[in-house]
């Protein structure tokens, strides 16, 4: 009886260990799902001009006289407005005049040929001033820029009316005859504009003096009269060609 006992213990035991090599594991996951990353947008940009600054100064056919980068011009002169140092090969050339009254932005002109020097003609106007510069454009945005030099205009010259100009800063002797050894009457100072009516051979005109001050005034006029002033550091404006000679 107890020999069967142990025979059927035995028995049990294999049918345990065989029941327990024939259970099927669970498979693990061959893999895990993939993680999904949505990509992150790349901000857009907004294209900006690129703007090199120092080419230089622009320059005006009809400036009266200049001091420190300011430059009075004569109003109502066809003038030639050029840029020396500009760079080449731009897309078009443009010159602007930003007002010194309320900061406002003129063109004044385009060129777009440069192979005879950048330039346009001005008509200058009557009693404006402002900062004078030149842009030249590039394709792709990018623009090169002058410095910019202050001009200012008062009034053009009165049709059929010859007048002188001083382009120096300092006043100029005004004489009573056309000699530098005659008596001076006044002086005439480089905002005036003064009507010349006849002229020697020697480089001397004959004046208006109503716009001729007292030596050593800015305030007292001399009054009306003729006198002589050398032609030396002036310029001629209005009708001048059929001037008389004296």
């Amino acid at each position: 009886m107890l020999r069967s006992n142990k025979r059927l213990v035995i028995l049990m035991i294999f049918l345990i260990i065989t029941a327990c090599n024939n259970v099927t594991p669970t498979p693990l996951p061959t893999s895990q799902p993939a993680l999904t990353i949505e990509p992150f947008p790349i901000p857009t940009t907004t294209t900006t001009n690129k703007i090199i600054t120092g080419y230089g100064l622009p320059s005006v056919s009809a400036i009266l006289y200049g001091d420190a980068g300011n430059y009075d011009l004569q109003a109502g002169v066809l003038a030639q407005v050029s840029w020396p140092d500009a760079p080449p090969a731009a897309d078009s050339y443009t010159f602007t005049l930003k007002l010194h009254t309320d900061k406002s932005l003129l063109l004044i002109g385009t060129d777009t040929d440069e192979s005879d020097g950048i330039s346009i003609e001005w008509l200058i106007p009557e009693d404006i001033s402002g900062e004078l510069s030149a842009t030249a454009h590039f394709a792709g945005g990018l623009e090169a820029r002058s410095f910019a030099i202050d001009v200012y205009a008062d009034k053009a010259v009165p049709e059929g009316v010859c007048v002188v100009r001083a382009h120096t800063i300092a006043p100029l002797t005004v004489y009573q005859e056309p000699s530098d050894t005659s008596e001076i009457v006044g002086v005439m100072y480089p905002t005036s504009m003064v009507e010349v009516v006849g002229k020697n051979s020697n480089g001397w005109y004959k004046i208006k003096t109503d716009e001729v001050y007292a030596v050593g005034s800015s305030e007292q006029k001399i009054g009306p009269g003729t006198a002589w002033l050398s032609k030396t550091s002036t310029e001629l404006f209005g009708a001048c060609e059929n001037l008389p000679n004296e």
